[in-house]
């Protein structure tokens, strides 16, 4: 029996055309394995309302090709739905992914489809939004909202976007309530962390893990331009937690109370949410089509 599987495909990540792509993920897929069908969104949200279709229509694999942001949408749908995501990454980050060890070659991906080792993942829920890698709020907020609205994509640009922010910068004190606790902490940026990394292997949080039934919330105190560019260094050679203004306390639930609405990021996508902010883990709730021998 082929498991039913459709291919939700962004047109627009990564900056190339996707005309193609079916007929190329075909010449790697495992046809006698799996009955595909392919669909391309159309705006912001497509993604969300086809993984909703294919739920009603009893799909069993749904798979995103895209960036984080076009995970998100799909794997929303998913929690608890028992019906596995796999991921084709195709974006600019590609954050998630890339802690699954899904490779970013194209080709070993689909063959990672066709290996089909599924395995369950942590899901995190910020007020009524599902995020599966990384939220956060201050600079890294205002860094990804400037990287949505950038023409260009990838590593540099991102590097250039975080020099040119800086300067103009303003920390805030936020309180935190840590599994009750509660906490009082002026921060250059705040990140809850799923996974261990923003994308393209730069670590925010090294010893974090999608599998572990808690999340990372890490705080960086204000800090100056030598200190930025030396946080950057750690972060690119997963020794972040060696920087001296880095902290990081694992936590089930969190409340976050800002002094303003303001920027946060779901998954590298901006938003601009509440003044406070609930955060809560639902263990192993979501169902992934790993890249590793598991």
């Amino acid at each position: 029996m082929k498991f039913k599987t459709l291919f939700i495909i962004n047109p627009i990540s990564g900056g190339k055309s996707k005309e193609h792509l079916p007929e190329q993920i075909l010449h790697t897929l495992d046809v006698q394995k799996f009955d595909p069908n392919f669909v391309f969104t159309n705006r912001v949200g497509h993604a969300a309302e086809l993984t909703e279709q294919a739920i009603r229509e009893n799909y069993q694999l749904v798979v995103g090709v895209g960036g984080d942001g076009t995970l998100n949408e799909i794997a929303s749908k998913l929690v608890h739905a028992e019906i596995p995501l796999g991921i084709i990454p195709l974006g600019s980050g590609n954050g998630l992914a890339r802690d699954l060890q899904v490779p970013m070659n194209f080709k070993q991906a689909v063959e990672c489809i066709n290996r089909f080792q599924v395995e369950c993942i942590d899901v995190l829920k910020l007020n009524e939004r599902f995020f599966f890698n990384m939220a956060g709020m201050g600079y890294d907020a205002l860094i990804s909202e400037a990287f949505k609205y950038s023409r260009k994509r990838g590593f540099w640009e991102y590097l250039k976007l975080c020099i040119q922010k800086f300067r103009d910068f303003e920390p805030e004190t936020y309180r935190l309530e840590l599994d009750g606790k509660l906490v009082e902490q002026r921060a250059f940026l705040v990140s809850i962390a799923n996974s261990s990394q923003y994308g393209n292997n730069i670590y925010i949080s090294p010893n974090s893990s999608l599998r572990d039934g808690q999340m990372e919330i890490i705080t960086v105190e204000p800090l100056n331009w030598r200190e930025l560019v030396l946080l950057g260094i750690l972060m690119a050679i997963k020794r972040t937690q060696k920087f001296p203004k880095w902290k990081a306390i694992s936590a089930q639930e969190v409340k976050i109370f800002r002094q303003t609405d303001g920027p946060i990021h779901l998954d590298g996508e901006p938003l601009r949410m509440a003044g406070t902010l609930h955060i809560q883990l639902f263990s192993q709730a979501l169902q992934v089509v790993g890249g590793k021998e598991i």
